[in-house]
């Protein structure tokens, strides 16, 4: 009795542990963290800051900044990249020569590496001889650099298949360090160098160490496509990309000059176009997807959007706002994220997590209920967590924003933190109007992030180590009860 007694609880306990992966834990957003401080008295910057991105572990986070007080060094009057240790809050600019030196011509904010040691960039002047001659203006082309900190190198990685300086300006979208690859849209056809403003922007996947190209948004003879293309997003793995495109020659049927939203996977060597009217038939009037680009989860199922059109939804009947749709590609569904009863409000700045639980995005309206007539200062950062349906506002704590041009956002991979910039509007704020950088951690209050990253460290990653450790305990006493029984 008393081992079948065991036996019979070792099994009740052991099925219960198998839920605990699948609990949903609550969001538990903290409180707004400020990133952009000056480097003498750890104070606010003066701003602009924005941009941000996350290393893969969530330890570094790259961001651009206008200020020049977030480093002692700093004195171009210029935006520069940088990227601050969130372990120990230490800033570094990254936008600055092999001998360190800034320039007078302004950088965006970037990519960085999981051990903080690589940040990827995109500035509008020479930092590399290879650039070319000064611009005349306060900016040049758009080029992309390598910053290697640990070896105080600047290099251009933006580079033809003949592994030349792109000489026109490239939109960086995003990057994978370990394999050299930068995804760009760039006026031109890489594989033999040439740059026109007469032919519109493709979307390429380049290598800056090897030299291969890839077209990603060719036609299905992999020629140069008629219509731009831009605001391209990839999976980590890389597999899947999306980007839009005005053209109607990708192979799916579309009519030139339309801005639809396609997915390229590079694994089937297949072109998919995802939007269309909720009606059928084909668009009677512009689509506009954006204005910043879609965000698509590490399977390559879901995709997060925004767009002002009247079609995409049967919810969405006037033209009076941009809304969030979350796609599915499995069913084909279209999901409105971003209802505001009798207020359409407007959205952008979407993101997902990897695994498609968390969509973050910024919006007009911090209530999903209404009023009608909401007052122009009331914005939002939203996370919603898809598994539980919750919606957090994580800038609420910060109060009304004060102007929403230049609201950027980066929802981390795992989704426990999210980065954006906010400008308080109350003035009495030591603050006020300032576009400031911000962190929130979603989960609670955590522990450092560590240098090597552990991708399977996030909640449901903790809820599996707790129940294997209690497996574990449940064993041990099965098999102390076992012996028990012998001895008897």
């Amino acid at each position: 009795m008393p081992m079948a007694s065991t036996n019979r609880r070792c099994r009740l306990v052991v099925a219960l542990l198998s839920l605990l992966p699948m609990a949903a834990l609550a969001l538990d957003p903290q409180p707004p963290h400020l990133v952009s401080v000056r480097w003498d008295t750890g104070e606010p910057s003066g701003g602009v800051c924005g941009e941000a991105s996350f290393s893969t572990n969530n330890r570094f986070l790259a961001f651009a900044c206008s200020a020049d007080d977030l480093v002692p060094d700093d004195n171009n009057g210029r935006a520069d990249s940088f990227v601050t240790d969130r372990n120990t809050n230490v800033i570094s600019r990254v936008s600055v020569t092999s001998a360190g030196q800034g320039t007078p011509w302004g950088s965006n904010g970037g990519f960085v590496s999981d051990d903080g040691d690589e940040v990827a960039f995109v500035a509008f002047g020479p930092l590399h001889p290879e650039y070319g001659p000064p611009p005349l203006d306060d900016f040049g082309h758009a080029a992309i650099y390598l910053r290697q900190r640990q070896l105080g190198q600047t290099t251009i990685i933006g580079r033809d298949a003949n592994r030349v300086a792109l000489p026109g300006s490239a939109l960086f979208y995003a990057v994978d360090f370990a394999a050299h690859d930068l995804l760009i849209a760039y006026g031109g056809d890489l594989r033999v160098g040439s740059y026109s403003n007469f032919i519109p922007a493709q979307i390429w996947l380049t290598n800056w160490m090897t030299g291969e190209v890839e077209l990603i948004s060719g036609t299905p003879a992999n020629t140069l496509s008629v219509g731009a293309s831009y605001s391209a997003s990839r999976t980590r793995d890389g597999r899947y990309v999306t980007f839009v495109s005005m053209s109607d020659d990708l192979g799916p049927p579309a009519r030139l000059g339309d801005q639809n939203l396609y997915l390229r996977d590079r694994s089937a060597r297949t072109t998919e176009r995802l939007t269309f009217p909720a009606a059928g038939g084909e668009f009677s009037e512009g689509l506009q997807v954006g204005p910043t680009p879609p965000r698509i989860s590490q399977n390559g199922r879901w995709i997060v959007l925004s767009s002002n059109s009247t079609q995409l939804h049967p919810a969405i009947t006037t033209q009076s706002g941009t809304h969030v749709y979350l796609l599915d590609r499995q069913t084909g569904s279209l999901e409105h994220l971003s209802a505001t009863p009798g207020y359409a409000s407007f959205n952008t700045n979407v993101d997902i997590s990897d695994d498609e639980r968390y969509v973050a995005w910024a919006s007009r309206n911090f209530s999903f209920q209404g009023p009608a007539n909401p007052s122009t200062d009331m914005r939002a950062i939203w996370v919603l967590d898809r598994q539980t349906g919750q919606r957090v506002n994580v800038a609420q704590p910060l109060g009304p924003l004060f102007n929403d041009n230049n609201i950027t956002l980066d929802l981390s991979a795992d989704g426990s933190v999210i980065a954006f910039s906010w400008r308080v509007a109350n003035p009495s704020s030591p603050v006020f109007g300032r576009l400031l950088l911000y962190t929130v951690e979603l989960n609670g209050p955590q522990p450092p992030a560590v240098v090597i990253p552990v991708p399977w460290m996030t909640s449901r990653g903790i809820a599996l180590l707790v129940a294997l450790m209690l497996l574990l305990s449940v064993v041990m006493l099965a098999r102390s009860s076992r012996k028990s029984a012998g001895s008897l």
